[in-house]
């Protein structure tokens, strides 16, 4: 590989120690003098004045240089045609491709100061030193500011040794999934690989504790390069605590998910990926015996700028970051996007388009955090929540909102008892957002594969737009329940919903599909069409409905529409509801409304039965029911509360009447 980071690690770095920098965005032209700009940050300040010069300390030094002392790095190919996506061949991002020159960091090093991480994206460098080398340092023209170097801690996921499962019946023709038909299918990824799509040719970079490339579930993935950013080399397995569970375990486990195969066991989900493996997190046990991955910052912000070097398509990282161990952590009250510097790192990898999927966290119900981690808070950085099986919550996936107010976690997924490869061979059932992250990121290279266009912001859009709670988002599902082959955007026909004729009435429903394929899709109706009722395919993408309204048809129809494009097929259901001459049996006033509404019932409609509220998402809210004989023009109102007595609201909401010669559905309004 020509890219210059190793290189420069190879000439600065000999350590082995975990370690994290960033910095903030500068200008060009140099610092006044370090006292009088206090270089040093208030909590590193009282730690210098506070210790010994025995004693290193893990920092960054952010610098403010002029163009003269910047070199640019070398990109790949890939890199740059990623980037391209969104920029044109003009890359409007290039300021991010300037790291400080040689010169710059000949000066530190002269110090006496051990440079660990050298950060083009943030004009800073990490270093270990001690009290009189940072206030040296600090007395250099073109720094700008130093300050701590946050170290963090986040636990492993509950993992849960592999139990036998009764497996869906329904297979694809395909792939031999074994153990993991159910996550494969709960993501709806199996559509996606019948339409022969495996993530090819899509580089998903990986960022975790470390990997066992041995295991026979990898002997056929393709993993184009690897760095260990703890131990700065190579190899991404290995043990480095000599006490702890190994420090493949967790990578190992978000690598199967996305990358395994083994016919009849374990297919990940993009099989047939490129991966980057980066060896970010150290594993250890503390003093009590507990596992734990640590982490400084820096290594994960070193990761990404490589990812982003080698032309990554996607960023999977199974990490959060919630308890920090020194003086100078990050709040809860900083969970605002803009902060922790591993957040604004991300979202400057989002911004070079490449997609940042990374875990809610497993915090639900903690006393000391409770909510999502960093950097799962980036505006940019699509967050993954966990479900069950049966599409609940999971107890312990973390939850939103962030400090200022956003939607979090973006998208949920099935995160408990998911199949995958086990360090030193074998499968394992294990549990947590760490897995779910792997499912989405796998799912997102599916559709990069179809559409290599797509772009990462595109992505993420359509995985919010197409989930189960797009309509109504909240802070545990985010948009709701990831649908991969619908966030893949391949074809789909646009109408769905009721269409209401009147007997001895002809209407034409005009029908259309719309998607990222470039094939024409043929149009049809499937099963039982009744009388009164074709479809003409105008060949174009677009069909024409006609329905004849008769009282040979069922008050309501339903029709399944078929758009194909031969590898892949979308199916939408339309309900035709057949109504009689009298049209107005029941009307709502005011609608659009404020606060209640009132249904009048007119007498041509018989006894009524019912009144049902229903959200746009199909939820039932509110019900009124008849029980005795009442008298025509029956006036009902109803106060825009649930059924709990609590205020619905603003949105859509339908009106499901039933009387005993009609059935009728309205749209309301509800405006505040």
């Amino acid at each position: 590989m020509n890219f210059d980071f190793k290189t420069l690690l190879e000439k600065l770095h000999g350590c082995k120690a975990v370690i994290l920098g960033v910095t903030i965005l500068v200008s060009l032209g140099f610092a006044q003098n370090a006292e009088s700009q206090q270089i040093l940050s208030p909590e590193l300040s009282v730690i210098v004045s506070n210790n010994s010069n025995s004693e290193l300390h893990k920092v960054w030094i952010y610098f403010d240089l002029p163009d003269s002392l910047l070199e640019k790095v070398n990109l790949s190919e890939k890199s740059l045609k990623r980037r391209a996506k969104v920029f044109g061949q003009n890359d409007s991002q290039s300021r991010y491709d300037f790291r400080p020159s040689d010169k710059v960091l000949q000066e530190i090093t002269s110090t006496g100061v051990q440079i660990r991480r050298v950060s083009r994206w943030f004009k800073a460098v990490s270093v270990e030193a001690s009290a009189s080398q940072i206030q040296q340092v600090a007395r250099l023209p073109f720094v700008s500011k130093v300050d701590l170097v946050k170290t963090l801690s986040t636990p492993l996921p509950v993992v849960e040794v592999s139990q036998q499962r009764s497996l869906p019946t329904q297979r694809s023709a395909l792939l031999p999934y074994g153990l993991t038909l159910f996550q494969n299918s709960y993501i709806n990824a199996v559509k996606l690989h019948d339409a022969g799509l495996s993530g090819k040719g899509v580089l998903i970079a990986l960022f975790d504790t470390g990997f066992d490339t041995a295991h026979v579930a990898f002997d056929s993935t393709s993993i184009i390069d690897s760095y260990d950013f703890i131990n700065n080399d190579d190899d991404v397995s290995g043990v480095d605590c000599a006490m702890g569970v190994q420090q493949s375990f967790h990578g190992t486990l978000t690598l199967g998910v996305l990358g395994a195969y083994i016919p009849n066991t374990l297919i990940g989900v993009a099989y047939g990926a490129d991966y980057a493996l980066a060896k970010t997190e150290i594993t250890c046990a503390d003093v009590n015996g507990n596992d734990e991955i640590k982490v400084e910052e820096d290594n994960w912000i070193a990761a990404a700028e490589w990812a982003d070097s080698i032309g990554a398509d996607i960023i999977s990282s199974s990490l959060g970051y919630t308890q920090f161990q020194d003086s100078g952590s990050y709040t809860q009250s900083q969970l605002d996007g803009n902060t922790a510097l591993i957040t604004i790192a991300a979202d400057i990898a989002a911004s070079m388009n490449i997609l940042v999927v990374n875990s809610a966290g497993n915090s639900r119900g903690s006393l000391t955090w409770g909510t999502i981690s960093f950097p799962a808070d980036g505006d940019s950085v699509l967050t993954v929540g966990a479900a069950t099986s049966d599409s609940s919550l999971a107890s312990f996936s973390s939850p939103g909102p962030t400090a200022d107010g956003r939607i979090k976690p973006d998208i949920a997924t099935l995160g408990v008892n998911v199949y995958t490869a086990l360090q030193n061979g074998g499968t394992i059932s294990a549990s947590g957002t760490s897995l779910s992250t792997p499912l989405v990121a796998g799912g997102a290279a599916l559709a990069l594969e179809h559409d290599s266009t797509m772009t990462a912001n595109e992505a993420l859009l359509l995985i919010r737009q197409t989930g189960s709670k797009s309509q109504s988002p909240d802070n545990d599902f985010g948009y709701g329940l990831y649908n991969a082959a619908r966030a893949a955007d391949i074809i789909k026909i646009d109408q769905s919903g009721i269409f209401q004729v009147t007997i001895g009435q002809t209407r034409i429903i005009a029908i259309s599909a719309s998607g990222r394929t470039l094939s024409t899709p043929a149009i049809s109706l499937t099963g039982t069409v009744p009388a009164g009722i074709s479809l003409t395919d105008n060949l174009n993408g677009t069909a024409s409905l006609s329905v004849t309204g008769s009282s040979a048809l069922a008050v309501q129809t339903i029709l399944n529409v078929v758009a194909d494009v031969g590898y892949y097929a979308d199916t939408a259901r339309l309900i035709i509801e057949v109504q009689s001459l009298t049209s107005d049996l029941v009307r709502a006033a005011p609608n659009p409304f404020s606060s209640s509404v009132r249904f009048l019932i007119s007498s041509a409609a018989g006894k009524w039965q019912s009144l049902t509220i229903y959200t746009s998402a199909g939820e039932r809210i509110w019900e009124k029911v008849n029980n005795f004989a009442v008298s025509a023009d029956t006036s009902i109102i109803w106060d825009g509360r649930n059924a709990q007595g609590k205020a619905t609201s603003a949105g859509v909401y339908i009106l499901h009447f039933m009387s005993s010669n009609a059935e009728r559905r309205l749209k309301l309004l509800k405006t505040n």
